[in-house]
């Protein structure tokens, strides 16, 4: 499967990068650049009214320090399983 494959779970990766980021104090502002995009797109993925894409995930992440890389690719079915 593609690296930029769509996640199965989108939301539940974007609740765990908007958590990660409010526990390092970061603003929506703050978000916002480390995903590429304008901060009302933040405030609208948020609010449940739009799903970020996964290039915008995958940034965030990035700038996250690699936080939730693993999950990432678990979704898009890149990492090895659990079970080995």
């Amino acid at each position: 499967m593609s690296p930029r494959a769509p996640f199965r779970n989108r939301s539940v990766v974007l609740f765990m990068l908007v958590n990660e980021s409010i526990r390092r104090g970061w603003s929506y502002q703050t978000m916002a650049e480390a995903a590429g995009v304008e901060r009302n797109t933040v405030t609208s993925w948020c609010r449940g009214d739009r799903t970020p894409n996964v290039f915008n995930m995958e940034l965030w992440a990035k700038k996250l320090g690699g936080y939730l890389m693993f999950v990432a690719s678990e979704e898009a079915g890149d990492a090895p399983s659990r079970s080995s």
